[in-house]
């Protein structure tokens, strides 16, 4: 059980409160101070009778503050999951929980601290104007709820924090990844879950051809995985990100098992 920290009395003069209190109104966060008195008026509008304390925006913002992370870390630990049961239309096939793996990159308030942890990216074009991170996360594509998530400087690329998630993957899962995801060591770290996963390949890659099977794609091999691929089709020339082909792992076991499950 988390140990609450003291709220104490706020740099604001606001009367002080119980941890309890600060808890219930700042976990989880608000996107704006404006919407914190709101909220804070809401949880307390039948306690009229009582002397509840007068707080500002401010004062529940370093309330906030003084709890840190652990309360909102408990609370995503709670609520995450895949969020679906036997009946839910979409979020099987085959019998596989349909889950995703996918990265973007959030801005953060530009403040000395938050520079020297993070520094600043650059590309061809110019630095960006704030400190970047790195969020991976793992959903649940039939339902879109959030199984996992990951961030750290974006220095280290998308592929390298997700394969942290690789703890909330396993046998009975479908992972799809996009070719962002398909270097040969994320790859092993999934399939070493036991989890099942799709992939997209850039035409960049060139796995060799080993067998092909009766529905037209072939086994291959990524690193030390063999693999099937399965092949699409352009109507254009590809550019060089371009996708024309998957990857599914694991391999059928026989060319009747991959003209079963072909699409």
């Amino acid at each position: 059980m988390l140990s609450w920290p003291s709220a104490g009395p706020s740099s604001s003069g606001s009367a002080s409160c119980p941890p309890g209190w600060w808890s219930t109104c700042c976990w989880p966060p608000r996107c704006s101070r404006s919407a914190d008195p709101a909220v804070w008026a809401k949880l307390t509008s039948a306690l009229a009778p009582l002397p509840i304390p007068k707080v500002t925006a401010t004062a529940l913002w370093h309330a906030r503050a003084r709890l840190g992370v652990r309360p909102l870390r408990a609370l995503f630990d709670l609520l995450r999951g895949p969020a679906s049961t036997i009946r839910t239309v979409g979020a099987r096939w085959a019998d596989l929980l349909v889950v995703a793996i996918d990265g973007t990159y959030l801005d953060v308030p530009d403040d000395p601290a938050t520079r020297a942890r993070l520094s600043k990216g650059s590309n061809r074009y110019a630095a960006p104007g704030y400190p970047q991170i790195c969020l991976v996360t793992l959903v649940a594509c039939g339902t879109r709820a959030v199984i996992d998530a990951v961030f750290d400087p974006r220095t280290s690329g998308e592929s390298t924090h997700g394969q942290r998630l690789a703890r909330s993957l396993e046998p009975g899962m479908i992972v799809l990844l996009d070719r962002g995801f398909t270097s040969n060591a994320f790859l092993s770290t999934v399939a070493g879950t036991k989890a099942a996963f799709l992939a997209r390949l850039s035409c960049a890659r060139k796995p060799p051809f080993l067998r092909r099977f009766d529905d037209g794609s072939f086994l291959s091999r990524i690193g030390v995985l063999q693999v099937r691929i399965i092949e699409s089709r352009s109507p254009s020339p590809p550019s060089p990100g371009d996708t024309l082909a998957s990857i599914a792992w694991p391999p059928p076991c026989s060319t009747t098992t991959a003209t079963r499950h072909s699409s």
